[in-house]
């Protein structure tokens, strides 16, 4: 809910939050026609995020899921019974893209279930920038063999870059069959000599067993947050409500070490890179699918909703969407709301301009490699202010991520 596009007399007539340094409970008496419900707490303003905000987020990549299953099923018996599989191969493309969507906006909003054990679970499901082909294609022949060093062949025991989305984009997108490892060991020898149709096999059925634990741990999520005797949503709501605004607030700091720096500033070459301090294709996300655009306007249609309260049914400043922008309002830094909206609305803009994908962008240097420079430029005037204004107006710790980073 976007109080700034309320006039200004009206906002006189709201009383201002008691935001204290002990951290009691924090409410504002205001009437309906502020946009404000008769009590307008914390614990309103937790609830709509996790219920509204979070929770829908986390149903839609479940959903996705089972959309991707159906289309690889279908994709990989065309390939068994060796008929034509490019339409096949087409639906199972657009439904990555879908899938990688869903994610993409669950992404920005790594709290503990997700966060917890240095990143455990989110690394099992999208382990980038950390990847390795090699490793995949490795476990391929491992899963076609059945074993690994005589043990079978499980792959809830690899590691996070052998499976999860990376590795399932690299399977349904790189036609290249020949593996990418420089050296052939263990159930890889030959692998390279099997016919096409053969190889095109094994990597259907390794994407399945990908898939598969996907949901898994889609599932493993959906317990944390929901279903758990300690469901995470009941501590958000139910417990200490500025422990919850602040890890709530935090997750918007995404936007600075996840977006600006890795994303945007290390292909960029604003950091030492793989290509030492220059613009670097070989550090932009998502490589083979070339998603890398519409991951960062998944981020920020995520990022907009967790600060503002927006959600399908309602738009940012909407009376029914409640986010941080009226949490700064009602503590009278309404300032900090319109620099970071202002700032997020011109980021949408540049991404939605960039016609060529990211890679190309940087290797050519074109006007998208200036709009993204752009880009990069606005996301900072956001980070600036998460890292000064917003955290100080809100009292919300500067997570660890981002301290001590001025730039």
């Amino acid at each position: 809910m976007n109080l700034t596009k309320k006039t200004r007399n009206a906002l006189s007539a709201v009383s201002l939050i008691f935001l204290s340094a002990c951290g009691e409970s924090t409410s504002s008496k205001a009437g309906p026609e502020y946009g404000l419900t008769s009590d307008f707490t914390e614990n309103e303003l937790i609830t709509h995020l996790v219920d509204q905000v979070i929770k829908p987020r986390h149903e839609s990549f479940s959903a996705a899921l089972a959309a991707q299953e159906q289309s690889l099923e279908a994709y990989c018996t065309t390939i068994e019974t060796q008929t034509d599989s490019s339409s096949e191969l087409t639906q199972v493309q657009n439904d990555f893209t879908a899938l990688m969507a869903s994610w993409q906006q669950i992404e920005v909003m790594q709290m503990t279930p997700l966060s917890e054990n240095s990143a455990a679970l989110r690394n099992t499901i999208y382990s980038w920038p950390r990847e390795n082909s090699c490793a995949v294609d490795q476990d391929v022949a491992f899963n076609a063999e059945g074993s690994v060093n005589g043990q079978n062949y499980d792959i809830s025991k690899r590691s996070d870059t052998r499976k999860g989305l990376d590795a399932f984009e690299y399977l349904i997108y790189n036609q290249n069959l020949t593996h990418s490892c420089s050296l052939e060991t263990g159930a890889l020898v030959g692998w390279n000599q099997l016919d096409e149709n053969t190889r095109k096999i094994q990597r259907c059925d390794f994407a399945k067993v990908v898939l598969s634990d996907l949901k898994t741990r889609s599932d493993e999520l959906q317990v944390k947050w929901y279903t758990a005797d300690n469901a995470y949503q009941n501590e958000l709501k139910n417990g200490d409500p500025r422990s919850a605004i602040n890890t709530l607030g935090q997750a918007l700091f995404y936007a600075d070490y996840q977006i600006k720096d890795q994303k945007l500033g290390m292909p960029l070459g604003y950091f030492n890179n793989q290509c030492g301090n220059a613009p670097c294709a070989a550090e932009v996300e998502s490589k083979h699918a070339k998603l890398a655009i519409k991951n960062l306007q998944n981020n920020l249609i995520a990022f907009e909703a967790l600060f503002t309260g927006k959600t399908s049914e309602h738009a940012a400043d909407s009376d029914e969407a409640i986010g941080f922008d009226d949490y700064l309002q009602a503590v009278g830094d309404s300032e900090t709301s319109e620099v970071i909206l202002t700032a997020l609305q011109n980021a949408q803009t540049q991404l939605a301009d960039i016609q060529s994908d990211f890679a190309t962008a940087l290797t050519n240097q074109n006007s998208d490699f200036e709009k993204i420079e752009a880009l990069h430029a606005q996301i900072k005037v956001i980070t600036d202010q998460l890292k000064t204004h917003f955290i100080t107006s809100l009292s919300v710790e500067l997570p660890d991520t981002s301290a001590g980073d001025n730039d």
